[in-house]
């Protein structure tokens, strides 16, 4: 990795980063449906479960009990999927806008991931909820955690072997 030569887009990135996870403190629910809105319909279809937005709370599923509000948006895990993709893309490419576009791909390939690591995330809590003994919010916040977690460690070494496979043979 040459580091000194890559050190402006490191700093755009953790820029990018940082300025959204400051942002992310000043959100209302309303601000996140970017987020929440496609997350609350992927929990739809997989739950069978039809949700009501409700300004100030977020979407309420009432046969399920659950709100998918700002903590649920997967926010963060965007955010740390984008800072991990980037650093490990930007030594790939040697022009200036190959990194920069690199830069923007990772930005939406991270969203996306994000938005189904997260939905899987919810529906396991729900299907903990609901089919186990497993119940409250340390549970929750624990298959949060794992989920995420794992997620973030798979997406790295498969990043990493597809980036540089041919490098290290």
């Amino acid at each position: 990795m040459n580091a000194p030569k890559n050190l402006v887009y490191y700093l755009i990135v953790f820029g990018i980063f940082a300025g959204l996870k400051f942002l992310f403190a000043a959100l209302e629910t309303e601000e996140l449906t970017f987020l929440l809105y496609p997350l609350d319909f992927v929990v739809s279809i997989l739950t069978g479960s039809s949700s009501v937005f409700q300004i100030g709370i977020g979407y309420f599923h009432q046969d399920l009990n659950i709100i998918i509000d700002k903590s649920c948006s997967g926010y963060n895990l965007w955010l740390l999927s984008f800072l991990m993709l980037s650093f490990l893309a930007i030594p790939i490419k040697k022009s200036i806008a190959g990194k920069l576009g690199l830069i923007l791909l990772c930005f939406g390939a991270s969203f996306i991931l994000a938005l189904l690591i997260n939905s899987f995330r919810i529906y396991t809590s729900i299907f903990a909820q609901q089919y186990t003994f497993l119940q409250g919010p340390t549970i929750h916040e624990a298959i949060g955690i794992f989920i995420n977690l794992s997620f973030l460690i798979i997406l790295y070494l498969f990043t990493e072997k597809l980036l540089y496979k041919t490098k290290f043979q």
